[in-house]
């Protein structure tokens, strides 16, 4: 039968990753806060992290406020819990190339590079309250509630164009580069999405238990870009642009909105059990700000939407030692576009042209297996393994070539650079009586994560 054991948690982790601007077009330069972006989500947890996120149907731990709300009545006693995390990210993005229009169709020349970045944090934060079981109901709890802090997003990232040559820039327009379309740049964000929750679990019986969770989520925002002129370069007005800010963008965010989770559970057998899970994403308002010189001129509200997720999943469990996983998600990442001007046709002289961005929403597939090794006085150690499929989920410019300016940007910036990627984890847990101990790490081409969690239970 699976076993009611306090278990432990964290939170998602995002990657926006803005590149550069595009000086003299201003809707070109809007676009490249988008450029290269990527939003990766993880449940919280040490204990999901190394079971592959894995997790809706067993949703036995804190975490489960979150990741599975139905789960809550699981556990067998009232715990405080805390987790950290630490995540490394990779970015591939456009450096330089040629801009060209006759060479388009091929985009020959292109050269990409990487940037890495890190970030550390206190992920999940949790107080659990489960009611004394009466004698009379076998111990089975008939309801669970809980309270935490999840830290969604915690993104810090900061890089500039290298140097080629002796110069710095990133595309060109004729061959002998006199006229440079894009760059030099740099370029720093700072991003935070914080969730403050609470949750509830009711257990209607024969196995068959409901939650519901309601969140209060703050934005915070912060980017700016900019674009440098070099020596020999010249503004629109024939000034001289050697050395000075040619066009800046930045994003700003401080928003708030309310969103709610569902989850369901049922123990089919005292072997199976099946778990389902909708998570809300928040939209939040930002507000951009463009112009070319130092100064921005340009004000534009946006809309900044974290996906949908819909989550099935089942849990097998031959023996008290051994747990089996798998889950189905599927995330709206296509809702990221709506409401936001990357979804809506640009204006030019000569006519309207299509915004032609796609990106695809994710089905993600993941498998996770614990064992545990029981020790005396109830003590134990678990090792867990896990597996993920990751589709690629970066934004990419569908539309075709074109002499425009503002279009050949696009398709220099918004290559499909990014891959499906398979994610491998793994983990251990420590349980010494009240106290339990976990560490995980999740590996993949673009993105680690690492966690350390613990619980006290009461």
């Amino acid at each position: 039968m699976f076993s009611n054991k306090p278990r432990r948690l964290l939170p998602s982790a995002f990657l926006p990753l803005f590149l550069v601007t595009c000086p003299g077009a201003v809707f070109a330069q809007q676009d490249a806060s988008f450029a290269g972006f990527q939003l990766n989500r993880s449940l919280p947890g040490a204990r999901s992290l190394a079971m592959g996120g894995a997790f809706v149907a067993l949703g036995d731990d804190a975490t489960a406020a979150y990741s599975n709300p139905a789960g809550l009545t699981l556990l067998e006693a009232s715990e405080v819990s805390i987790e950290a995390r630490h995540w490394r990210t990779t970015t591939i993005y456009t450096e330089s190339g040629d801009a060209r229009g006759s060479n388009f169709p091929q985009l020959e020349g292109f050269e990409f590079g990487e940037s890495t970045d890190e970030s550390t944090g206190v992920s999940f934060l949790s107080f659990v309250y489960v009611p004394e079981a009466k004698k009379e109901e076998g111990k089975r709890r008939r309801w669970a509630i809980a309270i935490y802090r999840h830290e969604l997003i915690n993104s810090l990232a900061s890089f500039e164009s290298p140097e080629r040559g002796g110069r710095r820039g990133v595309l060109k327009a004729d061959p002998d580069e006199t006229n440079r379309l894009f760059g030099p740049y740099s370029f720093t964000t700072d991003l935070q999405v914080t969730n403050f929750g609470a949750a509830a679990s009711y257990r209607l019986g024969r196995g068959l238990r409901l939650g519901l969770g309601l969140s209060y989520y703050t934005f915070d925002l912060a980017a700016e870009q900019l674009v440098f002129g070099e020596p020999g370069e010249t503004a629109m007005t024939g000034r001289p642009l050697g050395g000075i800010t040619r066009d800046r963008g930045l994003k700003e965010g401080d928003d708030a909105k309310v969103a709610f989770n569902l989850g369901l559970q049922w123990e089919i057998t005292p072997s199976w059990i099946l778990g389902a899970a909708f998570r809300q994403g928040p939209t939040f308002e930002m507000r951009e700000r463009f112009g070319l010189g130092p100064e921005p001129f340009f004000d534009q509200t946006n809309d900044f939407s974290i996906p949908d997720q819909y989550s099935i999943g089942v849990a097998f469990q031959p023996t008290s030692d051994l747990t089996i996983s798998f889950e189905y998600d599927f995330v709206e990442y296509s809702s990221f576009l709506e409401g936001n001007r990357l979804s809506e046709p640009v204006n030019f002289a000569s006519g309207p042209v299509s915004a032609a961005f796609e990106l695809e929403d994710a089905d993600e597939y993941r498998l996770g297996v614990e064992y545990e090794f029981a020790l005396k006085q109830g003590n134990s150690v678990s090792l867990m393994a896990g597996a993920w499929h990751d589709p690629d989920h970066t934004i990419v410019w569908a539309g075709g070539p074109s002499q425009q300016e503002s279009i050949r940007f696009r398709r220099a910036f918004f290559q499909p650079t990014g891959d499906d990627e398979i994610h491998y984890s793994f983990g251990t847990g420590v349980r010494a009586g009240r106290l339990q101990f976990e560490v995980a790490a999740d590996f993949s081409d673009r993105i680690d994560t690492f966690a350390f969690s613990t619980v006290t239970t009461f």
